[in-house]
């Protein structure tokens, strides 16, 4: 039987494999999230659109937040805190989309964050992607 922890941050890989199917099927475009799930297992309509409208839910609710207040005198730089980041791609798009707060927070469990790092390390996108956004990683 898993600990509480482990089995907390199996739901992890459970929703990178929903978000890769989701994306496989043309639910929405995210070209990242293949680096973390592998996985080619079809799942329910039902689960696909519940992952759809979350994902484009909080990205849309992100990218407002970021955008709202830009021209503003003062306007200062944004933070975005994501708990439970595991092996969410939001970063990813915003960068590439050149949508970025100036601060993001990805927050989760460090053996979680570790492997994300892992993979996005071996990624000649993502490193250039960071490079070109002038993004430090640590």
């Amino acid at each position: 039987m898993q600990d509480g922890d482990s089995a907390v941050q199996d739901t992890n890989c459970d929703a990178a494999s929903c978000k890769a199917c989701c994306v496989r099927l043309g639910y929405y475009e995210d070209k990242y999230v293949g680096l973390f799930s592998k996985s080619r297992e079809r799942k329910p309509p039902l689960i696909n659109r519940g992952y759809w409208s979350r994902v484009t839910i909080v990205r849309d609710f992100v990218r407002h937040y970021i955008a709202a207040g830009k021209d503003t005198v003062g306007a200062g730089e944004k933070q975005v805190v994501v708990l439970g980041a595991g092996f969410d791609t939001t970063l990813l798009v915003l960068l590439e989309e050149g949508c970025f707060p100036g601060v993001i927070w990805e927050l989760d469990f460090p053996e979680v964050i570790q492997l994300k790092e892992g993979r996005m390390g071996r990624s000649r996108e993502i490193k250039e992607l960071f490079r070109k956004r002038r993004v430090v990683w640590r």
